[in-house]
């Protein structure tokens, strides 16, 4: 099996304009190895859309990693693209066999030398899909391959980095350690588990892993494991009750403290924060449920997303939330009734960027938003005078994903929204602009009409995009 794979990965189709720099800043989901989604730079105070890129077929869940010497890699189910921090294509990788893809939901890692390591399903057989991790160096070469043998229908990248390197991967009862090399890769350990790994693994300082499993056929039983750094078991930890009776669930990859402590979220039950040795330090009670990750704050507290019933009518509606050691809360409500897929992201100043979407049954219609929630605008006298959340995009379609923000080192903020991949960040010098879409008109011979103009300041290194008028035969008003 492992040589038809190797076979059949050797038709990758590589096209690539290398580019030198040093490693990525946010090389895996959420930042680091501990999951804490804290860029530890500061984004600007007034954040503009500086470019978008369209990305061809996105999937909920999928989170970006930069690329070594800036930018961001963004993945679909065949190809990978490089673009850098202006918006250019610099490198793209695509696959030229139907029984390949790469795997989207999730996140793929960057190693210390820029080689990008991503996941793939290849389907050997009609009934037989295999997970493959493959690394693609900036010489424009596909370094190893390393396949799990027995590995039955992954549809996640659990993939995060430790120390010196070290791979981790949830795939799909199997937790991995692989060692990469130039040429190859190996597996240093693996641990089985009794049910499906369903969260991305988080390593602590000392290797010690952490992750979570459920098992999709009642009961559910999920469990958080930890793991010595050389693969043995340590403990287990199994919540025994649900809030308000509703079922368990296990999606949310821990988040790690440099004072040993472990947060997670239970579906239906809590918030924990565990102990080193696998003790309840704290938990605070949710009823509804959680599919993303909490991010730990600048000033200690931790931030999720969670669904509530919001007001007499029964909605359900997402909320971030912040709750600190004391069990102190603060809810902030989002304009969506649908979960959030994707985890969020903060910055040094403790600005908290979210992606979600929303549903209109009525049209088919989806809304992808994109926005900041500013927990620091929170007084308790005078909540109303406050705005906590503030929309910065929205795309209307049938089809897109809201993907999960990572921060650059320069503090340009990037996010997947509808079928763009955003850049957010300031502008230098003067910039005018003027955009308009025109859903309703379809353009010269059939072609989408979404046309701007930007006049820049010539003297700095931004390109100057001028764009012409658009008139319409049958309209009086032309269209910029």
């Amino acid at each position: 099996m492992r040589k038809n794979i190797v076979c059949l990965l050797s038709v990758l189709l590589l096209v690539f304009v290398s580019s030198a720099g040093a490693a990525s800043f946010w090389p895996m989901f959420q930042h680091d190895p501990g999951h804490t989604g804290v860029a530890p730079v500061s984004t600007a105070e007034s954040l503009e859309l500086l470019w978008a890129v369209p990305v061809m077929n996105p999937k909920a869940g999928c989170h970006l990693v930069t690329s070594d010497g800036g930018g961001v890699w963004v993945m679909n189910s065949t190809e990978i693209t490089k673009v850098d921090n202006r918006g250019e294509t610099i490198a793209s990788y695509y696959i030229d066999d139907v029984r390949m893809t790469f795997l989207i939901s999730g996140s793929p890692v960057v190693l210390s030398d820029g080689t990008l390591v991503v996941m793939l399903k290849v389907s050997e057989q009609e009934d037989e899909r295999v997970a493959t991790l493959g690394a693609i160096g900036s010489d424009a070469r596909l370094r190893w391959i390393l396949p799990f043998e027995g590995q039955f229908n992954p549809d996640k990248s659990l993939l995060t980095l430790g120390r010196d390197d070290r791979i981790y991967v949830g795939c799909p009862t199997c937790l991995y350690a692989v060692s990469p090399g130039a040429t190859m890769a190996t597996i240093e350990w693996s641990y089985a588990c009794e049910d499906l790994i369903s969260t991305i693994p988080a390593v602590a300082s000392d290797g010690t892993v952490y992750f979570g499993t459920t098992n999709k056929t009642p009961p559910v039983n999920p469990r958080l494991y930890c793991l010595n750094s050389d693969g043995s078991l340590d403990w287990t930890f199994e919540p025994t009750e649900a809030y308000g009776g509703k079922p368990l669930a296990l999606n949310s990859a821990p988040t790690l403290d440099d004072a040993g402590h472990i947060y997670f979220v239970v579906s239906g039950n809590a918030l924990y924060c565990l102990n080193r040795d696998g003790s309840v330090g704290w938990s605070w009670p949710i009823e509804g449920f959680c599919y993303t990750s909490p991010i730990l704050m600048p000033d200690r507290s931790i931030v999720f997303y969670q669904m509530h019933k919001w007001g007499m009518g029964g909605q359900w509606a997402a909320l971030v939330t912040r709750v600190d050691s004391q069990l102190e809360s603060l809810s902030i409500k989002l304009p969506t009734d649908q979960a959030p897929l994707s985890s969020p992201t903060t910055d040094a100043d403790g600005n908290v960027f979210v992606s979600f979407m929303s549903w209109d049954a009525s049209t088919s219609t989806k809304t992808f938003q994109f926005g900041l929630v500013n927990m620091g605008a929170y007084n308790p006298d005078d909540l109303f005078a406050n705005v906590l959340y503030s929309p910065l995009y929205s795309s209307f379609d049938q089809v897109g994903a809201a993907g999960g923000p990572c921060i650059d080192e320069d503090g340009t903020v990037y996010c997947v929204v509808g079928r763009n991949l955003l850049a957010f960040g300031q502008r230098q010098g003067l910039s005018i602009g003027i955009q308009t879409n025109s859903p309703e008109y379809a353009g010269w011979l059939g072609f989408p009409l979404k046309v701007s103009l930007r006049i820049t300041n010539a003297n700095i290194a931004t390109p100057l995009d001028c764009y012409g008028a658009w008139k319409q035969p049958d309209k009086d008003q032309p269209l910029f």
